[in-house]
């Protein structure tokens, strides 16, 4: 199953992700740069706390400079696209720690984030222009977690992911 939730603030962005402990702390699987976007910018390997916030204020993460032509305080900063895979296969990896079942979801997540990749596209509102242009590359930032949020201090089994993908692309 795959939820795909809109957000429209880099204050609750930020504060969703450490709030959550998604960067690296009480995490099964650290989070990890996905996208040639996120190449582009020099982001390989291990999301870190500041090149993320960064990111959520429309900022380069090398330097602190703007990306984008336009920085509104209430513009979508990002999604947060979740990959959850069925109850019944989140209690087998639960039961077994199969890796098998980990690398297969892992590639199925690694795979359609690479296909909606390639149809990113980037607006042109240039010279009287009013189109779209498919640019193939963005930034995300990929968690992998295998138990939902506790309820009353309990979690419950839940292989999913979530890959926040930062509303911006470069355009070659």
């Amino acid at each position: 199953m795959l939820r795909i939730t809109q957000q429209d603030s880099s204050k609750d962005a930020k504060r969703y992700y450490a709030s959550a402990d998604y960067y690296t702390q009480g995490q099964e699987i650290i989070g990890a740069w996905g996208g040639e976007g996120a190449r582009l910018l020099g982001l390989e390997g291990q999301v870190n706390k500041e090149s993320f916030e960064r990111l959520c204020d429309n900022l380069d993460p090398r330097d602190g400079k703007q990306l984008t032509a336009r920085t509104r305080s209430q513009r979508t900063v990002g999604y947060d696209f979740t990959f959850s895979v069925p109850k019944s296969v989140s209690l087998l990896y639960g039961m077994t720690g199969d890796q098998q079942i980990l690398d297969a979801f892992r590639s199925a997540v690694d795979e359609t984030m690479r296909d909606i990749e390639s149809e990113m596209k980037t607006r042109v509102r240039r010279n009287g222009r009013d189109e779209d242009r498919v640019s193939g590359n963005m930034v995300w930032a990929e968690f992998i977690h295998t138990t939902s949020r506790p309820v009353d201090g309990v979690p419950d089994p839940q292989l999913h992911a979530h890959c926040f993908v930062f509303n911006s692309t470069f355009d070659k």
